[in-house]
């Protein structure tokens, strides 16, 4: 495998120089290309940071699949050496290869505010202080990450929707949580769950509990029987008693936590011959 590795490397570096040598030439052509309407611009923004955009993607052409496939590994490997930089370098050369794999945005991005956030909050070595500012730090990266995957794939409902559960689980900003639900729900292929999720997650974002109630309101009202699940009732029950709503406006529905607790009475029931109802 090292062998391996060092041969790989010493590729890419002759396709590196190479393409060194020839960017001048391509940036050139590139240039008469892309105003000609014959070529589209590399939509990779980061590239420039990392590696030098155009000399890399015109040396490495084909072979930008194989590259990224590598640097997968090695940001693998990284990660479990506890590695952060390392990780963090690699998905964004990652991305920059393969702006449009939008899974590698969003595991680059869990990599840096779920497993990196968490390691460091683990070291008991540095002091707690530290412990939490690198925490939140590396919880923001996860979050510019995820932000530059949005960019760079404004159509792929994924990464609005994992943006929704950072900001939700990791932030607490339950108002950005909805925007990011928001987004995703409007995007092709969303997760159908999301329509309720914008709605729960207005009913905790301050100042918003009227807009909370009428949207799951209007989703309660469409009658569909995955429009009233429990979770559902519960947050407009809960909403009804906070914004005062008259009773006769009330949903109908028994709380779902007074049905539980009756169903669960019901078993403890026996009939004579210690015969349970069920």
């Amino acid at each position: 495998m090292a062998l391996f590795a060092k041969k790989f490397f010493l590729v890419v570096m002759l396709l590196l120089i190479g393409g060194l040598i020839r960017a001048p030439w391509e940036k050139k052509l590139n240039g008469e290309l892309s105003a000609a309407g014959l070529l589209s611009n590399p939509p990779g923004e980061s590239l420039r940071e990392q590696m030098g955009q155009s000399a890399t993607l015109a040396a490495l052409g084909g072979l930008r699949s194989l590259v990224s496939i590598y640097m997968t590994l090695h940001a693998h490997d990284a990660w479990q050496m506890t590695d952060w930089e390392t990780v963090e370098r690699d998905y964004h050369i990652i991305t920059t290869l393969q702006p449009r794999d939008v899974d590698s945005w969003i595991k680059g991005a869990w990599h840096l505010w779920a497993n990196a956030s968490a390691n460091v909050q683990l070291n008991e070595s540095l002091p707690p202080a530290l412990r939490e500012k690198m925490r939140q730090e590396y919880v923001d990266k996860g979050i510019v990450f995820l932000q530059q995957g949005i960019r760079n794939n404004p159509q792929a409902a994924k990464p609005w929707e994992e943006l929704g559960f950072v900001y939700r689980e990791k932030k607490h900003d339950y108002c950005a949580a909805a925007e990011a639900y928001r987004q995703a729900y409007a995007r092709p292929h969303a997760s159908a769950y999301l329509v309720r999720f914008v709605g729960y997650m207005l009913a905790q974002c301050p100042g918003h509990e009227r807009e909370a109630y009428d949207y799951l309101r209007a989703l309660y009202d469409e009658g569909a029987i995955h429009r009233r699940l429990p979770s559902v009732i519960v947050s407009l029950k809960q909403l009804e008693e906070k914004l005062d709503i008259p009773l006769i406006q009330r949903i109908p529905d028994v709380h779902p936590d007074i049905l539980r607790q009756e169903r669960a009475k019901k078993r403890e029931q026996k009939l004579p011959g210690g015969i349970r109802i069920q």
